[in-house]
């Protein structure tokens, strides 16, 4: 006799320890009996879970939801027509110039990789070298 999950019904297999329909948990698997194979009736919907002090466990609407502070309209127009990229706090001069530093620093090291073939190195610098001033560009602008 096959085994049945207590929750949805589904068949279970041997040795099985979560259903594969609803991914509930086996707990106790049922055996199926013969009668229940000739007539199936749908199951109905499980009980709400009940908390430890016995009440229902339904969460009210409030609660479910977290409130969200409301938007702050000037600050979106300002933002949306400053044209900027909406960052509210930008990086200082030793930060900046931290990222220069990595960035100058990929850019030769990765160009070196093509090192015995000078074609590619100066097409690839070329290349790298016009992202680089594209990033040192936005990083130092204000």
């Amino acid at each position: 006799m096959m085994a049945r999950c207590t929750d949805c019904g589904a068949l279970l297999g041997p040795g099985a320890e979560w259903c594969g329909q609803c991914y509930a948990l086996v707990r106790r698997p049922q055996p199926e009996p013969a009668e229940a194979l000739r007539t199936a009736t749908p199951r109905s919907a499980p009980a709400p879970p009940v908390s430890p002090n016995g009440a229902s466990a339904k969460v009210p609407p409030a609660a479910a939801a977290p409130a969200t502070p409301p938007l702050n309209p000037e600050l979106l127009l300002s933002l949306a027509s400053s044209g900027t990229s909406g960052r509210l706090v930008s990086m200082g001069a030793r930060g900046r110039t931290w990222v220069t530093a990595v960035i100058v620093s990929l850019a030769v090291a990765t160009d070196a990789l093509f090192f015995p073939y000078v074609a590619y190195m100066v097409v690839y610098g070329l290349f790298v070298g016009g992202l680089s001033a594209l990033a040192l560009k936005r990083l130092w602008s204000r």
